[in-house]
Parts: structure tokens; C-alpha cells; sequence
């Protein structure tokens, strides 16, 4: 508080005339108690000296005393009944202060008088304290140890000259007679400003004391050069001090209220606390009237919240409209309702008032107040300040108060994460996109004070096949920001998993988990969270397909594996009812195993004449009655099992069978493969294909009992209009149906007929217009042969295969004589 204000105040105060006159009468009552024949003071007046010598009270009180006089003397008992000596007409020096606060220490100048009401005191003293819990007689309280709590005044006579203060004893002590008064002007004093009476003006309680008389070195020190502060003046008997109080013509201002501003917990909330509604800040405003005697008014409080200032109880808002960082009075109360509701607040001496205040603050964006911890926290200090009078004066403000911090402090924001996929599984194969598996991964809050972002390297999503092979980066484009409560923001992609994991495999087990981490708007990071979504791969049976072929002979040259050279249905052959099978007819079978599916797959088993009915179990082996001989003539399909098939792939293998029947017989059988895929869980298919052999009817055949000889006599001309040369090999080029009967393989092909001789050359034979060329041979029937066949031999066509200059070939027909040679 600003003094001048107080005392400019007090001097308003006191500037009205009947408090001047009441002063007046006071002043005069004072001298009238004190002093029965007031005496005119000499012209020197004397000196007084307080020990401790140079005695100032520091700021912290702590300053050295000397020991009161019930410690100071080995007296045992003290009654202070006598009231010899006297401290009276104390006055305020022109200059000096004329007023204090209650309660301070006040160390001034102050003219006073010493007065005796018996003839000679010697070496008097006055003990006072400026300890407030203690008293000039008995010092401090039994159980205080420092027992150092007054001053003692001392009449100093040594620095000699005349003086008011009689020497009577001849040492530096002064003495007092009830002649003569001791007078002390200017002298430095050093009190409490307090009022015990009421009377606005200070009351200086203190103790005087006196000795006998005795020697003139009595307190003198050893070196006869000032009072001995070892050896102040005590009383000289038990009766010989006089406690009573005297009267400094000092106005005691009353002492400034105390403030003290309490927060009433909890002082510091979470963000969280602040989204419910639990937002209020709760104070308690406490003001101490530290005056006795004088009743203080309050006339206008004050509250800051932060910087901002509200004035009680006019900016009360019960209901307010709340907005971000906003701050409201909603209420302020004292023990009768409204706090100041009538306008001012009176505080009884002694005694505390206490305002009640309640605060909303909504603040959810927090700035960091102190960066150095790792706490994100906004702090406002509070005070509060009052203006205040007493009686009529004029307002004074006081304050602020203490400061009491109340805090927002950031809770870690809370995300949510659901990770979802269009499918739970996957086949191993398939057709386009058959792995396709789309996730969505849809993110959310359940912290409403927060909005989050997600940083780019908090988020992350990982694949996992069957616990390893881990990849990563799949939601590299994904961006979250601005999330707040009831946002649902989503992350689509795709994944191709057997392109992401080439061994993609029946059984695998593919496990996609998206973790990420939240940020709030203060920088703050909340729990790491996750999901995930598994896929499976499931089995997917291979496909096969079988194709039988037939054909009758031998498997087909040169490529006994080419399938048009074959029948894919059935074949007939000449029936074949003898016992012995030797010349038996043969028809050959070709197997195509092709593989249907998207993946590799191995053969299994295989069964040719298989006995249904057929799965992807081995089927049983029954071999058709037909089937001449069940070793076969010719075979590689006891190679087929184990062959692998990449996905498209045909293997083959053929068998070569004699058969034998009737016209009302066949030979039916089915072939059946049996296949499996590679994958740890491995499929199985199977196939079948079947074909018929049917068995044609022949005319009765006969054995000619003697040999017959057929001999052909050729001749070929040349064209006479022609204009190139005719050329052929007689040998090789002379065809009947269409076959070189005169080539040497001849006979292998017809095992019925053999050529005996031939006078055709094998030289190449050049005709010009009208040559020609002849020559015969002769061919022997032997063996087995159809009745019919000698017919057939005789009416057989006869061409040459020739050709021109240019090499352009021709079949010319040729004229023949067959003729039969019987021998």
C-alpha cells in the first residue's frame, strides 16, 4: 500500500474540527495524568542510550535484544509495587512522522521526559520490547529458548557537560530527583505501532526500574569510558520496577487487510475432466482485518483469473455460453449469499472474511506453459485484489493477493482402428484376380477433447505369411488428419497376395495388421493401436483331362504320340476266332493327359481297363475278354506315373494290344489317371476316356493246294503328240492299287503274295513320241487269303508314275496281260 495515500488520508481524517478538539482534550489528559506540577525543562538536555547499542531491526526481525528483567536479574521474586520513576510527556519532533500502522516497528525520533516521585533514584532504566509475544517483565513465553526479547534505555551521563539528568551517584547512569526531571530530546526510539485501548493513538508499554545507591563505578565499564553493557541497572529489590504503559502522540492507522487466496481442490483438471463438463476452478478469498481495534469496510474486490480481471459480484455469469479458452464467474459467495451484495463487506477487528468464488474454464487447445517438463500443461496464476476504508476515509486498494496456480493438463489423445477385408478367404488358384483381397481400414476417436492427425510414420500396415515373411507400406497414401469424435475417415486398398507372395499355397495364412499412433493438437502422442484382418488359402482341386485313342496296328510312325493319326472314339478290325493268336490283328491305344489347372500337378496312378465306379481312389484292373493277350505287345505307360504337368501341359504314352472276336463282339475299356497338386495340402482329381474296338465279319478263307503263278506282262508307250521326254524306273515306278510291286519291301507288306521274278529294269527309262517300253514279271499266291483275292489281283489297275523334263510327275495307265500260270 502506498503510505503517503494512509497518511494523507489520516490527516483528512483528522483535519475535522471536533476530532481536532477531542486530540486537544486528550493531549491535555495525558499531561494531566502523567505530571502533577510540570517543571520547565533545562536548557541541555541529556542523552539516552539503548542497548543493545545500536539497535536497528532488520527486515527479518531478527536482530539481537538483551534479556528481559525477570531474566536479567537473580532477584527471586520481583513485585514492582513502587512507582518511583516515570516515563512522561513523550512528544513527536517537528519533522517526524505523526502517524504508523498497526503492527509494524517503528524506529523514530521522540522527545520524552524521566520523573521521580521520591527524592533520588538511582541508575534507572526502562525496558520495552518489540516482540509482540512478550512483555518488558517477563520476556517470552516459559518454552521460547532465545530469551533476548528488549531494549533498555539507559540516562548516558558519560560523555560529561551539563545535563538535565542528575548525577547523583557520580557514575555514567543517570539518576532522577523529584526536583529535578530528566528531559531527552531527539532521542532515536525504536516501537510497535499498536493501540491496546482504542484510542487510535500508540501505546508503548514498558518497565522502569532503579537501583540503590551505591559506588560511582557501578555500571561504569572497565575503562571508565561509557556504561558497561554487561552490567545494565536492574531493580535494586524486589518493589523497586513500575510496568505501566505510556502514550506516543502517534495516530496507529490501521494496517492494511491481509489477503490470501486459497484454491479449493481440485487445482489442476485433464482435458478429459474439461470435454464432460467438469470445469470449475474453486477459490476461496480470504481477508484479515490484523487490526485490534478498528473495524476495516471493503468496498470493491476483485478477482484475476489469468489476466483476466472480474469484478465480484457484477461479473457473475451463472450460465454462461462457453467458448475455447474461455473464462467465467459463475458464482461468488460468503456466508449471507451473495458476495459485497449490498456494495461493501465489514471486517470486525481481528476477524477474516471469506468470498467464495467459482470459475468455469473451457479450454481444450492447450499451450504448453512449461516447455521444460514432459508434461503438456496450461497453468493461470490467480490473485485477487480490494479496495478498503475505515470510517469515513477515502478507498485504498491493497493486492494483489498470493498467487494460486490452477492447470489444464493434456490427456493423450485415444484413436480407434477397424480393420476389415471383403473376404475371409482366397482359393490357391483361380482365374484373373483370384487373390484379390480389398481391405478398408476405417479410423476413429473416443477423445472429444482432441483432434488428431496420425504422422505418416506412426502408420503402418503389415503382411504376414503363416508368422513371416513380413511386408509393409501398404497404406503409404494414406493421410489422417483433423479426426475428431464421430469422424470415420477410411483407408481402401487392394492387395494381389500371390503377387505379393509368389509361394501363395493351399493351407497359408495371411495376416494383415494395421498399427498406428495419434497426435494430438499440443504434440501429444497417445497409445500405439492395432487391428487385424486374416485371409486363408484354400485348397483348390487340380483338373485333368484324359483322351483315348485307338487306332489298328502299331502305334503310328513317325510320331507314334500324334493324335490324328488316331481314332478318338473306336476302331474295327477283322474278326479273329483261332485259338492260336499269333496272327491275331493288334490295335494300339494313345493316352493324352492334360492338365486343366492353373498349378502344377503329378500323376499319380493310371489304369488302363479300369472297373468303375471311378473317383479319386485306384480304381480295379479287369481286363476285357477280347484282349488276346494281357502282356502287350507294345508299351511306355509304365512311365507315365510320376510325370510332372505345369499348368497346360500334356503327357502321353500308348499300349499295343492283339485282340480277337466275333462279329458280335467288341473290346470296350476305359482308361483312368489319377492326378495330385503340389501344395502342402494336397488336391486330387481324376479322369476317365473310353474306346471300342469292334470286330468286322470276313468271307471263309482258303488255302490253294497248289501253287499259282500270276504273270503280268507291261508295256508302256509314249504319247505321240508329246513334246518332252517321259521318264521312270520301271522298279520303282511301276504301281498296282497304288503300290511299287516291284520294290523289294513289297513282300513285307503283303505276306499273301510273292514276286518270283521280273524283267523290268531299275535303270531310269527315257521315252520320246511313240517309243515305249516293256517288260513282265510274275508273282507267286501262297498261304491264307480270301477266295476273292485272285479276282481282285487280275482286275487290278496298273500305272506308271512318271515324270517330264521339268520333274513334274504324272500316273499314266499302262497297259497290262495278266496271266495265270498254273504249274
Amino acid at each position: 500500500m502506498n503510505m503517503q495515500c494512509n497518511i494523507t488520508r489520516v490527516r483528512q481524517w483528522l483535519n475535522i474540527k471536533p476530532v481536532i478538539q477531542l486530540l486537544t482534550i486528550v493531549l491535555i489528559g495525558f499531561t494531566s495524568t502523567l505530571v502533577a506540577a510540570p517543571k520547565e525543562p533545562p536548557s541541555d538536555p541529556a542523552k539516552i542510550t539503548i542497548f543493545p547499542e545500536g539497535y536497528k531491526l532488520p527486515p527479518d526481525g531478527t536482530s539481537n535484544r538483551n534479556e528481559c528483567i525477570r531474566d536479567s536479574t537473580d532477584l527471586n521474586s520481583l513485585t514492582c509495587t513502587a512507582n518511583d520513576v516515570q516515563l512522561a510527556e513523550i512528544t513527536v519532533p517537528v519533522g517526524e512522522p505523526t502517524t504508523c500502522y498497526a503492527g509494524e516497528i517503528v524506529t523514530q525520533k521522540l522527545n520524552f521526559r524521566v520523573k521521580s516521585t521520591a527524592q533520588t533514584r538511582y541508575n534507572w532504566s526502562f525496558y520495552t520490547t518489540t516482540d509482540p509475544e512478550a512483555t518488558p517483565l517477563d520476556g517470552p513465553a516459559p518454552n521460547v529458548t532465545n530469551r533476548d526479547a528488549c531494549l533498555v534505555w539507559v540516562g548516558d551521563l558519560s560523555d560529561g557537560g551539563n545535563s538535565t539528568a542528575p548525577n547523583a551517584n557520580g557514575d555514567y547512569c543517570a539518576d532522577v530527583t523529584k526536583a529535578t526531571d530528566a528531559v531527552f530530546t531527539q532521542e532515536e526510539i525504536t516501537f510497535v505501532c499498536t493501540d491496546t485501548d482504542g484510542d487510535t493513538f500508540v501505546d508503548l508499554q514498558y518497565c522502569a526500574t532503579w537501583e540503590q545507591n551505591a559506588s560511582a563505578a557501578t555500571c561504569n565499564n572497565s575503562d571508565n569510558t561509557g556504561i558497561d553493557p554487561n552490567n545494565l541497572p536492574l531493580p535494586g529489590s524486589p518493589s523497586k520496577c513500575n510496568c505501566d504503559v505510556a502514550i506516543i502522540p502517534i495516530i496507529v492507522l490501521p494496517s492494511d487487510p491481509m489477503l490470501t487466496k486459497v484454491g479449493v481442490e481440485p487445482a489442476s483438471r485433464t482435458e478429459e475432466e474439461i470435454y464432460n463438463g467438469n470445469n470449475t476452478f474453486t477459490f476461496d478469498l480470504k481477508v484479515t482485518n490484523p487490526n485490534s481495534a478498528t473495524s476495516l469496510v471493503i468496498t470493491e474486490l476483485t478477482d484475476n483469473f489469468g489476466g483476466q480481471i472480474f469484478d465480484i459480484p457484477s461479473d457473475v455469469n451463472a450460465s454462461p455460453t462457453l467458448v475455447e479458452d474461455g473464462v467465467y464467474l459463475v458464482s461468488a459467495t460468503d456466508v449471507d449469499g451473495q458476495c459485497l451484495v449490498s456494495g461493501s463487506e465489514t471486517i470486525a477487528p481481528g476477524a477474516t472474511y471469506v468470498c467464495t468464488v467459482v470459475f468455469k474454464w473451457h479450454n481444450l487447445e492447450l499451450s504448453d506453459t512449461d516447455t521444460g517438463d514432459s508434461v503438456v500443461r496450461e497453468d493461470k496464476l490467480n490473485n485477487f485484489s480490494l479496495e478498503w476504508k475505515f470510517a469515513d476515509s477515502t478507498p485504498s486498494a491493497v493486492g494483489p493477493s498470493n498467487n494460486v496456480m490452477v492447470s489444464i493438463t493434456d490427456v493423450p489423445p485415444v484413436l480407434t482402428i477397424l480393420k476389415e477385408a471383403d473376404t475371409t478367404s482366397i482359393p490357391e488358384s483361380g482365374g484373373l484376380n483370384f487373390d484379390l483381397v480389398n481391405y478398408t481400414v476405417t479410423f476413429g476417436s473416443t477423445s472429444g477433447w482432441d483432434t488428431i492427425h496420425i504422422a505418416a510414420s506412426d502408420l503402418d500396415d503389415t503382411m504376414l505369411q503363416n508368422g513371416g515373411n513380413e511386408t509393409s507400406g501398404y497404406l503409404t497414401g494414406c493421410s489422417i488428419s483433423g479426426l475428431n469424435v464421430g469422424d470415420s475417415p477410411q483407408c481402401p486398398y487392394s492387395v494381389n497376395l500371390a503377387t505379393a507372395y509368389p509361394t501363395l499355397n493351399a493351407g497359408d495364412m495371411y495376416k494383415n495388421t494395421v498399427t498406428a499412433t495419434p497426435t494430438d493438437e499440443e504434440g501429444t502422442k497417445g497409445n500405439e493401436v492395432d487391428d487385424d484382418e486374416s485371409v486363408s488359402v484354400e485348397n483348390v482341386d487340380p483338373t485333368v483331362i484324359l483322351k483315348k485313342y485307338v487306332r489298328e496296328g502299331a502305334a503310328a510312325s513317325p510320331d507314334p504320340y500324334d493324335p490324328t493319326q488316331y481314332n478318338d472314339t473306336s476302331v474295327s478290325v477283322d474278326e479273329f476266332e483261332l485259338l492260336d493268336t499269333t496272327s491275331a490283328p493288334i490295335v494300339t491305344y494313345l493316352f493324352e493327359v492334360e492338365n486343366n489347372s492353373p498349378e502344377t500337378i503329378v500323376i499319380d496312378a493310371f489304369v488302363d481297363f479300369a472297373q468303375g465306379p471311378f473317383s479319386v481312389v485306384t480304381p480295379t484292373q479287369v481286363y476285357d475278354d477280347n484282349i488276346a493277350n494281357t502282356t502287350p505287345v507294345d508299351d511306355d505307360c509304365n512311365t507315365l506315373v510320376g510325370r510332372s504337368l505345369a499348368p497346360g501341359a500334356k503327357e502321353y504314352c500308348y499300349t499295343t494290344f492283339k485282340v480277337a472276336g466275333d462279329e458280335s463282339e467288341d473290346v470296350y475299356n476305359i482308361a483312368w489317371v489319377g492326378v495330385s497338386d503340389t501344395d502342402t495340402v494336397a488336391g486330387q482329381a481324376y479322369d476317365t476316356d473310353d474306346a471300342t474296338v469292334e470286330f468286322d465279319p470276313v468271307a471263309p478263307d482258303f488255302a490253294l493246294s497248289l501253287g499259282v503263278e500270276v504273270k503280268a506282262d507291261v508295256k508302256v508307250t509314249a504319247d505321240t503328240g508329246n513334246t518332252e521326254y517321259v521318264r521312270f524306273t520301271p522298279t520303282a515306278d511301276i504301281l498296282l492299287n497304288n503300290i511299287a510291286i516291284l520294290a523289294a519291301s513289297y513282300p513285307n507288306d503283303n505276306p499273301n503274295f510273292t514276286l518270283l521274278n521280273h524283267t523290268c529294269s531299275s535303270v531310269e527309262a527315257e521315252l520320246g513320241p511313240t517309243e515305249y517300253y516293256d517288260c513282265s514279271f510274275t508273282v507267286g499266291l501262297t498261304g491264307t487269303f480270301e477266295a476273292n483275292d485272285l479276282g481282285k489281283l487280275l482286275g487290278a489297275e496298273l500305272k506308271v508314275k512318271a515324270k517330264d523334263n521339268d520333274d513334274v510327275q504324272k500316273f499314266i495307265d499302262a497297259s497290262v496281260t495278266f496271266e495265270v500260270l498254273d504249274y
